[in-house]
């Protein structure tokens, strides 16, 4: 066990606040997981214990995205903390860096025919995602150091759920599987 464990506070307190225990908690972002995957998830209680325990310091991509979506806000103001913010140095420009991230990770998510019901992806959501891309890189170039490799990964997988859900044309698939692939090609730091 890691003897560096801090209990998240910030969740815990979020979670009380709403009156949610793990289970209800875990069925939130299951139903979540569901509506932005097409497969519900499989959190459980004992998921949500890790987290609030400091067992389990960052979720998974699809978990953080749920979270975002279910709470109204970042991860971060929850209280998890990215592997790579840990360090002290530079850690309120990762910080920062990460919070775009996520941002970008839910705008398909957040779009306004996905706030009305309506999955139906656009050229609108294509060019946030392509613009929010940009200025991930633009931001990592000017500051160096940064970790563009997960906010760009999910930027694609972002991309390619969307596709994968079929709540798109032939022509924006196209256009979202452009995004993803120039999204992979900036995590792998190739120009």
């Amino acid at each position: 066990m890691n003897s560096q464990r801090r209990r998240n506070a910030q969740l815990v307190a979020w979670m009380k606040g709403r009156g949610l225990s793990a289970a209800a908690l875990a069925k939130a972002l299951n139903a979540q997981i569901g509506a932005i995957s097409g497969r519900q998830g499989r959190l459980t209680e004992g998921t949500i214990r890790k987290w609030r325990s400091g067992e389990t310091t960052w979720p998974r991509t699809l978990q953080r995205l749920a979270l975002t979506q279910v709470s109204g806000l970042s991860v971060e103001h929850l209280g998890f903390v990215h592997p790579s913010a840990r360090s002290e140095e530079g850690s309120v420009h990762r910080r920062a860096f990460l919070n775009c991230a996520t941002t970008a990770a839910t705008a398909l998510v957040t779009t306004p025919a996905a706030a009305a019901g309506r999955w139906r992806t656009g050229t609108t959501d294509v060019q946030h995602l392509r613009e929010t891309l940009h200025q991930l890189t633009r931001t990592d170039q000017a500051k160096g150091g940064m970790t563009l490799e997960r906010a760009a990964e999910a930027i694609s997988h972002r991309a390619t759920a969307a596709v994968n859900a079929g709540g798109c044309s032939d022509r924006i698939g196209h256009m979202l599987y452009a995004v993803a692939a120039d999204a992979e090609a900036a995590s792998a730091g190739t120009p």
